[in-house]
């Protein structure tokens, strides 16, 4: 199982293991109200699109400080 999570928002799930991050932002953007140019962290870890994830890892898309969004 995979947590994605964008501000408030959170989904554990297990259909996203094995997915890349890119892939994870497209399914799931409306569903979780990912912004653009969140920037993607993987278990507290900047990550890029191409990286894939795991059984047992928690992905947060995160905007900067002071920027509107998640």
């Amino acid at each position: 199982m995979v947590t994605i999570m964008c501000g408030v928002n959170s989904l554990p799930t297990d259909k996203a293991v094995g997915m890349s991050v890119g892939d994870i932002r497209k399914k799931y953007r409306d569903t979780l109200s990912i912004p653009n140019g969140a920037r993607a962290i993987l278990d507290g870890k900047p990550v890029d699109d191409e990286t894939v994830v795991r059984s047992g890892q928690e992905l947060e898309f995160v905007k900067e400080t002071g920027e509107k969004g998640c």
